[in-house]
């Protein structure tokens, strides 16, 4: 289903969940793409002062946010100030890709299960906030595809051809084609 052509069913939220579960599922499938292209050298690659931080903890920082989420689907609670910050996932990128692999799979399992009507959630913040998990899936996506757009420009800068496409929004990929 197009992006544009999405629409949130007012009853179940399903096709909401459907949708942004295959949305947060492309994207993580050009994680998947791009790490089986780049070496490991430009995986964890720094370039001072341009960034101080390669590829892998971009990655790493991402499927931490995924980690929180699929964790707080059990208790309600999101907390995305409760990361793993799992260093293994910044420097190795095989073992990154196998984290990815294991998150696309979870998401999968979501899409095909009940979930939550309400949830709470809190980031970078004392504070706990009613959301949903159509929200939160929202987030991770905006969220994914902002790091994926910092990873496209580290490794642009560093003269490595990427897609045209990585780490740009789904919508507007959509306006692109629809121009």
């Amino acid at each position: 289903m197009a992006y544009a052509e999405r629409r949130l069913e007012p009853e179940t939220g399903r096709v909401a969940v459907d949708s942004l579960v295959a949305a947060n599922l492309e994207v993580l499938q050009q994680g998947l793409d791009l790490l089986a292209r780049i070496s490991d050298e430009d995986y964890t690659r720094t370039v001072d002062p341009l960034f101080g931080f390669g590829v892998g903890s971009h990655i790493r920082h991402c499927l931490d946010s995924y980690r929180c989420f699929m964790r707080g689907l059990a208790t309600g609670l999101i907390d995305f100030d409760s990361r793993d910050r799992d260093m293994r996932v910044a420097q190795d990128r095989e073992y990154a890709r196998g984290q990815i692999d294991w998150t696309i799979m979870e998401l999968k399992r979501i899409a095909s299960s009940t979930v939550p009507a309400s949830i709470q959630s809190r980031q970078d913040s004392p504070c706990w906030a009613q959301s949903s998990v159509i929200r939160e899936l929202q987030f991770l996506l905006s969220h994914t595809v902002h790091h994926f757009a910092l990873i496209a420009l580290m490794l642009r800068i560093q003269g490595i051809e990427i897609s045209a496409d990585f780490g740009v929004a789904p919508s507007t990929l959509e306006y692109w084609k629809t121009s």
